[in-house]
């Protein structure tokens, strides 16, 4: 009994790389002969029809003994010039099966063409939204959440309780003759921004955190608030006597 891997190499050999061969020869001949090249044909459609029977066949009858030898035997049946059989196999058995199933065999065809163009027409409309969907989804997504530019930070520039003291005493010397001596000596009293800093404290009001930079700041316009008040009082009573002039 022949190996299963030596069968299969000589049904590959003599079933399908030498009629192929012989074929060739058939096809490339100046003249090619008609007769030849329906045997030839016949032959490869008698292959065709066996490569789909066995796919079912091995599963079946494979542990029959000589089941390969009887195949690679069949096969040399068909082409070899002495038993020719291909024209036999396909006029007694093939040709009168076909025929008469043809017209169903077409109309299954058409069917099924059909079928799979409707089948594949369906999944691309399918896929074609779905990706419409995912673009419009990620355009959407785009736009609601923006990129966050990178930006350096920016120190804030709070400005110092004399800078403040300055500013009123402008716009009330503006309003009114006040001694700007009085104002320099009243501004000159007000904490620095350091020394309240320096304490560290945050006053907290209405639930809500304050820097010592801004304590120190509402420190000053109070304190300021204040001076100016008594200085506009003595000034409306003529009692003004200087910065410098005890009471």
């Amino acid at each position: 009994m022949i190996g299963s891997f030596l069968t299969r190499a000589l049904i590959l050999a003599l079933g399908y790389a030498y009629p192929a061969y012989n074929c060739y020869k058939t096809v490339e001949l100046n003249r090619p002969d008609i007769e030849k090249l329906r045997f030839w044909l016949k032959y490869w459609i008698l292959i065709a029809v066996l490569t789909v029977v066995e796919r079912f066949s091995d599963y079946i009858i494979s542990w029959l003994p000589m089941y390969g030898e009887a195949k690679l035997a069949f096969i040399v049946y068909l082409w070899y010039p002495k038993t020719n059989g291909t024209p036999y196999v396909y006029d007694t058995f093939l040709r009168p099966l076909v025929a008469k199933h043809e017209r169903e065999i077409d109309r299954n065809l058409v069917e099924l063409r059909t079928r799979a163009t409707d089948i594949a027409a369906a999944y691309c409309s399918k896929a074609l939204m779905n990706s419409q969907t995912l673009i419009f989804e990620a355009i959407r997504y785009a736009s609601t959440y923006p990129l966050a530019s990178k930006t350096s930070p920016v120190k804030d520039n709070v400005p110092s309780a004399k800078l403040h003291a300055q500013e009123k005493r402008s716009a009330v010397a503006s309003s009114s003759p006040v001694d700007t001596n009085e104002l320099d000596a009243s501004s000159s009293d007000l904490p620095k921004p350091t020394e309240v800093g320096s304490t560290g404290a945050l006053e907290k009001g209405d639930g809500t955190e304050k820097t010592a930079q801004e304590s120190a700041i509402e420190d000053a316009i109070r304190l300021t608030r204040s001076r100016l008040r008594k200085r506009m009082g003595s000034i409306g009573n003529g009692t003004d006597s200087g910065p410098d002039t005890p009471k």
